[in-house]
């Protein structure tokens, strides 16, 4: 409650890895077609992710 995020049981939800989160969120927030940017050194399996969800990665480097 002290940092603004008012949550509960009810709006957590724990995985068991990363890529897991990121899939579930990409798959539910992401629609073909919509652009997302990462770091030019990522995780490959994360973009792999945004791929497979229909996203078209862009690569910002220094």
């Amino acid at each position: 409650m002290s940092r603004g995020l008012h949550i509960s049981k009810k709006n957590v939800l724990i995985t068991r890895s990363m890529e897991m989160s990121v899939y579930i969120i990409s798959e539910i927030l992401l629609n073909a077609g919509d652009i997302v940017v990462v770091a030019s050194l990522s995780y490959f399996s994360v973009n792999m992710i945004f791929q497979k969800s229909g996203a078209h990665i862009l690569q910002v480097t220094d």
